[in-house]
């Protein structure tokens, strides 16, 4: 089926994960029905389970309730598991993003100027972050230079260019078949350090965002209808399309120049043959 082309590659690397010889036709029926975010989620699943209960006093489970059915009719999703529908508003709440007060939670990440050496302070002391996360908080953070007295902070984009962005996505992940509302980040498609150009940024849940650091999904063209594809070089559709492209879909509807159609042809050659193809920028990393 994957060489078909009826399976992307990322499905069928979660169906080759988690399937087992008696529920491998479960598994691709999934496949060809899930966007890859829920096929992950639904794999992922018995690895990610972390057991903890609660018990409210006084009614108090009603806020929880509250909480987490206004979350699930925010992303349009009524059967969002609750356990990630709560994980989600913690997160939110811890960003700042509840009721519109001050962040007086923060993550921070320390980067030696020297060494290179990038870590965050835990409980448990000080573990090293891997550059693929290091890229995506680059993304959209606070930048505190403590070798200037006194220190400086300035933000990676500004309010006004993140809530413009969110707001022409309509907060919702572009990456074509996605749509997600809950856990999405900002993606600078060329790189932090160029600018805050709000056609060079676009609205990304955090596994696609993961999967565009860690080179699996490429992201081309001008914004914002940025081209997406694999990184093999299949061709998955533009910015904000609810569904995916069909194999071959992007020659045959004529929308595509010469070089668009060379790279999706390319599906079979290497990352630099595709781009050289497109004779388009890929993102920058961070």
């Amino acid at each position: 089926m994957f060489r078909s082309g009826g399976l992307s590659y990322l499905a069928a690397t979660e169906v080759a994960r988690v399937a087992t010889r008696e529920d491998v036709g479960e598994w691709l029926e999934k496949a060809r029905t899930l966007t890859i975010y829920e096929l992950r989620r639904e794999a992922q699943g018995k690895d990610l389970e972390v057991g903890r209960g609660f018990r409210f006093r006084d009614g108090k489970e009603v806020h929880v309730d509250e909480a987490i059915d206004k979350l699930r009719k925010e992303v349009g999703c009524e059967s969002f598991d609750a356990a990630e529908a709560l994980a989600e508003v913690c997160r939110r709440f811890a960003a700042g993003e509840a009721g519109g007060g001050s962040k007086n939670y923060r993550v921070v990440v320390y980067e030696c100027p020297g060494c290179g050496e990038v870590a965050r302070e835990t409980g448990e002391g000080r573990i090293e972050v891997d550059p693929v996360e290091l890229g995506m908080i680059r993304c959209d953070c606070e930048l505190h230079d403590l070798r200037e007295v006194p220190s400086r902070v300035t933000r990676t984009i500004p309010p006004a260019v993140r809530n413009r962005v969110l707001d022409r996505d309509g907060r919702r992940c572009q990456v074509p078949g996605c749509g997600r509302r809950g856990s999405v980040d900002l993606h600078h498609v060329f790189g932090w350090k160029k600018g805050h150009d709000p056609d060079h940024l676009y609205v990304s849940c955090d596994s696609h965002h993961r999967q565009v650091h860690e080179g699996h999904l490429l992201v081309m063209g001008h914004g914002p209808a940025y081209r997406f594809f694999l990184q093999d070089g299949t061709y998955l559709g533009r910015s904000g399309d609810r569904r995916r492209a069909s194999p071959g879909g992007e020659s045959s509807r004529g929308e595509s120049s010469r070089g668009e159609s060379a790279a999706g042809r390319a599906a079979s050659h290497s990352v630099a043959l595709l781009a050289a193809a497109v004779g388009d920028p890929l993102h920058e990393a961070g």
